[in-house]
């Protein structure tokens, strides 16, 4: 009992203690927040949480804030815009290079324009918010005064300034540019200075790229106008974690990339693509990936003897090559994903000794039902020009799908054909041929029966050309022999490099069925290859 008693006594002496602690807090309280604030400057330590906040006038000279961690660089996000001027898309631009090009970031842009996707289209309209810093660059006066030994101009990029406006201004060529700032790129930003060497003078690099000549190399004479190799060839076999150290992991894959590189300004894009082309092929194909596989992402060519091509697959070891540079467009990089992805899964899930019409054409038709809503020209009507021309490859030869230009129309057709056999009798059953190219047993009908009932369907498609078809074959011909000719003897110099961005430039508005622009691109691939006078 005493025991008890004295426990009571105690609780009751606890709570008389606590209500009289909170009782003198609470008078505390209300003393300092009611008496005047002290003329001297408060200490350090004191926060005024209830002050009114000062006006400008008021602010002293200096204010020391107390920061552990000071940031040596300003989060992205902390400034504000201060204008937005409108900037509308061209042929090949990519939003990502014109964020790059007006020094502002990608998610900035987007979220300017409420954009869900990187996707744009020409003649689109996007507004361009600029911070200070932005728009001092944007608006600064170009000084094209000559500074280096009066044989060389500097020219500040300004906004809407590409490489080949700018040589067609000096009189000189993109590849003269190019190696006179070592460009390994047609990337330029706004406020940039850039050297522009007067036309026909030897091309001087920026930087020092001194040849050293021993006393053995009697006859090695060093020339002037010795080509600049830009080119740094991406592996595909050997030491690839040298070549690709780093990596973005996620459930179903892990992608390699290269640090300062296209691919790895542009990763987190990179990452939604291929997620994006994953899901699409599991859906239309009926099947699922169990596996996981390593997407590799070049910001270069590969090198010899897979130069010309930009995707590239090693389905053994479940590994995809992927060239990511900026000389391509969203929609045509979504279809070169969709493509490389579908070869590999189709050859670990469905047949790996599928017969190559049906390995090319799931690959293409995968591709090109991926990006359905782009601006890129629908397989049904290539696939139809090509038939009102008299040059639809018939399924039933020996066709050849080695390069993804010379090879195009071999690839459209055959892609064609399966968007037939998958729209009119399913995947499962599509699967069942891939596995064992039986046709009649899964269609009850033979390959030449199947080729007849779909030259039917597309004949009753009904699709409504708005070029000549003829057109149509003679610049795929003409790009096709183009690009043979660039990778004939690619070695990467500044001129092969100007001759690259065009043929591309011309493949895609090939793609567009954008004719002018063929002919135009292909203008500028000649220009450039041209020898220095």
């Amino acid at each position: 009992m005493l025991e008890k008693k004295s426990i009571r006594r105690k609780d009751i002496l606890v709570g008389v203690g606590a209500g009289v602690g909170v009782g003198l807090f609470v008078l505390l309280a209300v003393f300092l927040l009611l008496r005047p604030s002290p003329e001297a400057t408060p200490e350090p330590g004191v926060t005024a949480t209830f002050a009114v906040l000062p006006t400008a006038a008021q602010i002293p000279e200096v204010v020391v804030l107390p920061s552990p961690t000071p940031s040596l660089e300003p989060s992205p996000t902390a400034t504000p815009v201060v204008a937005y001027i409108t900037y509308t898309v061209k042929s090949g631009d990519v939003l990502s290079m014109i964020a790059y090009r007006f020094n502002i970031s990608l998610d900035a842009l987007m979220a300017a324009n409420n954009l869900q996707s990187d996707l744009i289209y020409p003649d689109q309209e996007l507004l361009i918010p600029l911070d200070e810093r932005a728009l001092a660059l944007l608006t600064a006066t170009p000084t094209p005064a000559p500074t280096l030994s009066g044989s060389q101009l500097v020219h500040k990029v300004q906004a809407g300034d590409t490489l080949g406006a700018l040589a067609r201004k000096y009189g000189v060529t993109v590849a003269e540019i190019q190696a006179a700032n070592n460009l390994d790129s047609d990337i330029i930003r706004v406020g940039e200075t850039l050297i522009i060497p007067q036309p026909g003078q030897s091309v001087t690099p920026t930087t020092s790229l001194t040849a050293t000549v021993t006393p053995l190399a009697v006859t090695a004479t060093p020339t002037p106008t010795a080509a600049v190799v830009l080119w740094k060839p991406a592996v595909v076999e050997g030491y690839l974690a040298g070549a690709y150290p780093e990596n973005r992991v996620t459930s179903r894959f892990i992608i390699h990339y290269a640090p300062n590189t296209y691919p790895a300004w542009n990763i987190a894009s990179m990452e939604a693509l291929i997620s994006q082309a994953l899901g699409h092929i599991e859906s239309r194909l009926q099947i699922t990936a169990t596996e996981s596989f390593d997407v590799y992402i070049a910001g270069s060519l590969f090198a010899a003897p897979h130069t010309a091509r930009r995707g590239y697959i090693l389905p053994a070891v479940r590994q995809v090559f992927l060239v990511y540079d900026g000389a391509t467009t969203i929609a045509d990089q979504k279809y070169l994903v969709a493509y490389e992805l579908t070869q590999l899964l189709a050859w670990r899930i469905l047949n790996r000794l599928a017969p190559p019409l049906l390995r090319e054409g799931v690959a293409t038709y995968m591709g090109m039902s991926l990006i359905a809503d782009s601006d890129l020209m629908p397989l049904t009507t290539f696939c139809v020009a090509y038939r009102k021309a008299g040059k639809l490859p018939r399924l039933t030869t020996d066709l050849r799908f080695e390069d993804p230009v010379l090879d195009l129309p071999n690839s459209y057709a055959a892609g064609c054909f399966v968007q037939y056999l998958l729209e009119t009798y399913g995947a499962e059953k599509f699967g069942l041929v891939y596995a064992g190219e039986d046709y009649k047993n899964v269609y009850g009908k033979s390959l030449a029966t199947l080729e007849r009932d779909w030259l039917v369907q597309l004949q009753a498609d009904k699709v409504s050309l708005t070029f000549a078809p003829k057109t149509l074959v003679a610049a795929v011909e003409d790009v096709a022999e183009a690009r043979a000719a660039l990778f004939a003897d690619f070695s990467g110099t500044p001129a092969q490099m100007a001759a690259y961005k065009a043929v591309e430039a011309a493949r895609l508005a090939l793609l567009r069925g954008d004719f002018e622009g063929v002919a135009q691109h292909l203008a500028d691939f000649r220009q450039a290859l041209q020898p220095v006078q």
